[in-house]
């Protein structure tokens, strides 16, 4: 929970509220979402210690950060079974998909000489160039500008397809950073909670550090930086 929403009923609820405004659904200041992902660390290290089984179930009421966050901490390579629940209230399983047909993976070459790239993941339809131009304008020209749709704009998605999706998004992004030797991803995401967990928890050994950003206000904001090196 970051977005102020109650905490969950059963289970075990990590409350992020207080770091990042609570109702007044703030974006959060990098040094807050630091402290969050750190305490993820910490209740990952915690939960490691107790009986054999490394199974956890997600869901939530959050950021696309804290959803990226917490499938990071919670990945496949430190023995972790993920399944996240979706809108549908059922909870889907990570998988480890080569393809996926309802996604379109465009790459834009940009600066040789630039150092990052971007991964510009759009599965709801939103108009996005324009404002990551916006960020850009501010960073530099990037080495290669990755761009991710779904093929149906902003038409529902099967929650079932959002585990194979984010293989294959996180696939393509570390061909990006090998071809490009980047040592930095700028990473936008318009997508639902769901993707991002299933994405963060594929997001092991890019090769580079992932700059997350935030939507609000017809912006996107620097959220949190991830080392995946």
């Amino acid at each position: 929970v970051s977005r102020g929403a109650p905490a969950a009923c059963d289970g075990l609820s990590v409350d992020a509220s207080s770091f990042l405004g609570g109702a007044r659904r703030q974006i959060g200041h990098p040094a807050a979402w630091q402290r969050v992902l750190d305490g993820l660390a910490d209740l990952e290290r915690a939960l490691r210690a107790h009986g054999g089984r490394r199974e956890v179930e997600v869901s939530g009421a959050a950021h696309l950060t804290a959803a990226v966050a917490t499938g990071f901490t919670f990945r496949r390579p430190a023995g972790w079974r993920l399944t996240v629940g979706a809108d549908d209230g059922a909870c889907h399983a990570q998988n480890a998909a080569q393809a996926n047909d309802g996604l379109r993976i465009l790459s834009e070459p940009g600066f040789a000489g630039s150092a990052f790239v971007t991964a510009e993941i759009n599965l709801l339809g939103r108009e996005m160039d324009g404002v990551v131009d916006n960020v850009l304008g501010g960073l530099g020209r990037p080495s290669l500008r990755l761009r991710v749709e779904h093929i149906n704009g902003s038409a529902p998605i099967q929650c079932t397809e959002l585990a194979s999706m984010a293989s294959v998004t996180a696939r393509a992004i570390k061909q990006a950073v090998g071809e490009r030797r980047a040592d930095a991803v700028h990473l936008f995401l318009a997508a639902p909670f769901a993707f991002g967990v299933f994405l963060g928890a594929e997001l092991n050994a890019v090769g580079a550090f992932v700059q997350l950003y935030e939507w609000a206000d017809h912006h996107y904001h620097p959220s949190l930086e991830i080392e995946s090196r």
